[in-house]
């Protein structure tokens, strides 16, 4: 979860029991640091991460429920323009970020008989928009991850979802919708242990 919205949301969670471990780059994060939140600095691309994560919402709170990926960097360019160097490094970031946190949740996960992992794709994994050649394949494989995991995890009693963020007009219906959203997100963290991570604060 990034920084500002965790911070944003700490009363309700505290309020509602929920312990969180955030992990990010930024040696920042530590601020969030109270008795219901953890926090892990590190690269959320490399595995010695994403095992200290997962290694410290065991240690401090002592089970794994859910997992937020949240981990994003953007490009926008036109293919031709983009470099192997711009699809690495939206592609570390991403998607192995969010494959290694996956992986890492997901043993602990099966071996305590469940959870859910929640990843933030995008509108652009499934509709195509110019000069986004590199962050829409990173957003396709995050998506298509989610997929994987609900089959073959869903069995033993693991959830998977992506989110496919984007943009939409100011509506009533949206407002509702909102509202409704916020709700449900603050029960499912109710009693429960969370650990997410991000590294950037690009929009989507």
């Amino acid at each position: 979860m990034p920084r500002g919205g965790l911070a944003a949301r700490r009363p309700t969670f505290a309020a509602r029991g929920a312990r969180v471990v955030a992990s990010d780059l930024s040696q920042a994060v530590r601020d969030l640091a109270t008795d219901e939140i953890a926090t892990v600095t590190g690269d959320i691309s490399e595995e010695d991460a994403a095992r200290r994560t997962v290694a410290l919402t065991l240690e401090r709170f002592g089970r794994l429920d859910i997992l937020v990926n949240n981990a994003e960097r953007t490009m926008n360019k036109p293919l031709v323009e983009t470099s192997v160097a711009d699809w690495d490094d939206v592609m570390t970031v991403n998607a192995r970020a969010n494959f290694l946190h996956a992986r890492e949740a997901l043993r602990v996960m099966v071996e305590h008989g469940g959870g859910a992992i929640v990843s933030v794709a995008s509108i652009v994994s499934v509709v195509a928009m110019k000069d986004r050649a590199a962050y829409s394949g990173t957003k396709g494989a995050i998506s298509q991850l989610a997929k994987v995991i609900a089959v073959e995890y869903g069995g033993r009693g693991v959830r998977a979802n992506a989110v496919a963020a984007g943009w939409s007009k100011p509506t009533p219906l949206r407002a509702s919708l909102m509202t409704a959203g916020r709700r449900w997100s603050a029960t499912a963290a109710l009693t429960r242990s969370a650990g997410s991570h991000r590294r950037s604060r690009s929009p989507r």
